[in-house]
């Protein structure tokens, strides 16, 4: 017997994943606006599972998704074909196997922010990061044409003072924002000869700050 009913869960968790995906509301996102250009608009180099919230409180758990951060939109894959959505995404979350990471819309995360999806990267202090691609102009010496190519663009936010402003990647904005427990901050910096500077040093800060 146990074949058999293996083999009806299988059947209906698969009908129940393609009815859950065809619930999802989406149009064709159109890839030919892009072509033209060098790189990607795309966040991930991959695509991601990711649970997603919509602003009328549906959840959708393990989709594949991305962002398209030139234009703030993110994207599904439904049957092989790439889809925006139609409804309105309030948040979604992900797992790189080692950090849990979740995107928000700026304005519901704070009123100071802009109304773009950003990455919740601490809450302790709350930093927030806005990463997108600008389209910059690649020189092509001895001729009349142009070409384009994308180009990260980050930008760090924390509430600092009880309002949000734009940071810095260094020691001296470190010094602001963990002042309360610099000391020991600035011991494990020492320690670990991470970086200022660094998104990769300030994400090990803001870990450790955490925990103190």
């Amino acid at each position: 017997m146990r074949t058999p009913l293996l083999l009806l869960f299988v059947l209906f968790f698969s009908a129940s994943r393609a009815q859950f995906l065809q619930d999802v509301n989406g149009r064709p996102y159109l890839t030919t606006n892009y072509e033209q250009y060098e790189g990607s608009p795309l966040l991930f180099s991959s695509w991601v599972q990711a649970r997603v919230v919509t602003s009328s409180g549906k959840v959708y758990d393990s989709m594949l998704i991305n962002i398209d951060v030139y234009q703030d939109q993110p994207l599904f894959v439904r049957d092989g074909v790439t889809y925006t959505f139609t409804d309105k995404i309030q948040e979604f979350s992900l797992t790189d196997g080692l950090t849990n990471l979740t995107f928000k819309k700026g304005h519901l995360i704070s009123a100071d922010l802009p109304d773009v999806f950003m990455e919740l990267v601490s809450t302790k202090p709350l930093v927030v990061k806005h990463s997108t691609r600008k389209l910059v102009d690649v020189p092509t010496y001895g001729t009349m044409t142009h070409s384009f190519r994308f180009a990260d663009a980050t930008v760090f936010y924390s509430n600092v003072g009880g309002s949000f402003r734009k940071i810095t990647l260094s020691k001296k904005e470190a010094e602001t924002l963990f002042a309360s427990k610099w000391k020991e901050v600035s011991a494990y910096a020492d320690q670990t000869d991470l970086s200022f500077k660094t998104e990769a040093g300030w994400r090990m800060l803001l870990r450790y700050y955490s925990t103190l």
